[in-house]
């Protein structure tokens, strides 16, 4: 089976990145992206505009339309997504239904390796 794992070259070496895949469990994954997405979303948004210290991030987000569809399929109302997404602890994530499978969606993938040059696709650099 796949890893999960997938390199890109940066041109300071190969940038190796995780996704949901790469740990076998959601929480496992969560807990990384919590860790390497940075500084946490301003409550109310999406977009990684939006994100105070948002420089620091490492992982890239759906975009902002599929967030929303992720957010009406998992969670009970848009206030949960929105507190979810503020989550800074595990035990904060825990508390929300469904929260851990809605980070663990959101979050596409994170780099672990060789991140100074990060390229952001389709969706959005958190």
């Amino acid at each position: 089976g796949s890893s999960g794992r997938g390199t890109s070259s940066t041109g300071g070496g190969a940038r190796v990145v995780a996704s949901r895949t790469t740990y076998s469990s959601t929480t496992g994954y969560v807990a990384a992206a919590m860790i390497l997405s940075g500084s946490r979303r301003r409550w109310g948004t999406y977009g990684h505009g939006n994100a105070a210290g948002s420089g620091d991030s490492v992982c890239t987000l759906l975009t902002e339309d599929e967030m929303n569809d992720t957010c009406s399929n998992l969670m009970e109302n848009e206030t949960n997504c929105f507190d979810c997404m503020a989550c800074e602890v595990e035990e904060c994530v825990g508390n929300i239904t469904n929260c851990d499978e809605y980070l663990a969606t959101v979050y596409k993938e994170c780099c672990v390796e060789n991140c100074d040059a990060i390229a952001v696709g389709a969706g959005q650099k958190c």
